[in-house]
């Protein structure tokens, strides 16, 4: 459990209070000020005691961990503040209570929020919370962003965090039933496995960390894309939207015979509404005919490229009524299934 290792480096690293770091930002007195960081990316972790102590953690590539308490019963906030960097905040637990850019946010456990450089913000005192706050320079999410094309989420979600001017923050919080697998289905998996795996990566701090974390962080927002629900602005849905239609039609490609409606709310766990009214927006069709053009062009594929018998593509694609195949097949080519094939190859 990511809570449980985060106590124990706090255990780990706590320090005398003689050799605690001087601290800037607690309480409003200290003045609105900007934050940076010197590595790629770094690690903190909040434990808010309501009313008494606020305990952090700071793990950071390059340098040597601290953790430290902070009396917190005559103080009801941080001061205001941004970064040079951009924060995704993971509540862990409790809830955390921040302002941004004025307005006031409640962040529960298990919502994940990225805030932007340019969003003044500050954290109220006034409930007892885990949070892990993990640094990223924008530089790596721009790199994740051109190099990553083919990983549709992760290009979709860096854009989105990297470019989000709405709200000054992009909150993303789990579907339901995350962890937990339908009967027959496929789990979905949290963020928090993966920010155990950067949190254990930046305290080993060996050769190579500070790649591997990138491919962490990159597994971070693929998942993020898939399994969790994204506040964004409406004009931006559209990008998420397409990367799950993607998604969903590569793993139809991948199985077209067995990708049923109820294997996709397994694998996804949304009902057939949702796919429906994705697929309309998306494509102006039904899932029905979204499923069936991309059988239709996996047979086609099949046609030129092999020497396997019609049926046998036929049945390969889901379809077992040979003459519904011949027939729909002809409807969308225009020839049979045997005169595509001939024209294919003299193509």
């Amino acid at each position: 459990m990511l809570t449980d290792y985060l106590h124990e480096l706090m255990k780990q690293e706590a320090v005398a209070g003689g050799d605690k770091p001087k601290q800037h930002g607690v309480g409003p007195e200290a003045g609105h000020y900007v934050r940076d960081i010197t590595s790629p990316i770094s690690l903190y972790c909040w434990c808010l005691e309501r009313g008494s102590s606020l305990t952090v953690l700071r793990e950071t590539l390059n340098e040597r961990g601290m953790c430290f308490t902070t009396d917190v019963s005559g103080v009801d906030r941080t001061a205001t503040h941004q970064h040079g960097y951009i924060e995704a905040m993971f509540v862990l637990g409790g809830t955390l209570h921040q302002v941004i850019l004025g307005k006031d946010y409640y962040f529960c456990g298990g919502d994940v929020v990225f805030i932007s450089p340019e969003s003044p913000h500050f954290e109220c005192f006034e409930d007892s919370c885990t949070v892990a706050f993990l640094n990223v320079r924008e530089a790596l999410l721009r790199n994740i962003a051109t190099q990553y094309r083919d990983s549709h989420y992760a290009s979709v979600v860096t854009k989105l965090i990297l470019d989000d001017s709405s709200y000054g923050h992009v909150r993303f919080s789990p579907k339901a039933g995350i962890g937990k697998a339908r009967k027959g289905g496929i789990p979905l998996e949290s963020v928090e496995s993966v920010l155990e795996e950067i949190a254990h990566e930046i305290v080993a701090d060996e050769a190579g960390s500070e790649l591997v974390v990138s491919g962490l962080v990159l597994r971070l927002t693929e998942r993020l894309g898939r399994n969790y629900n994204a506040n964004i602005a409406p004009q931006d849905r559209g990008l998420l939207d397409a990367a799950r239609l993607e998604d969903i039609a590569r793993y139809i490609r991948s199985r077209p015979a067995d990708a049923s409606v109820e294997s996709l709310q397994r694998r996804y766990h949304y009902n057939a509404d949702y796919f429906n009214r994705l697929v309309k927006r998306q494509t102006g069709e039904t899932l029905s005919q979204f499923r069936q053009d991309l059988r239709l062009t996996e047979a086609a594929r099949l046609l030129s490229q092999t020497d396997l018998h019609v049926d046998a593509i036929a049945s390969y694609v889901g379809y077992h009524n040979q003459g519904f195949f011949y027939r729909i097949f002809s409807a969308r080519y225009g020839m049979t299934p045997a005169k595509y094939r001939a024209a294919a190859r003299h193509q």
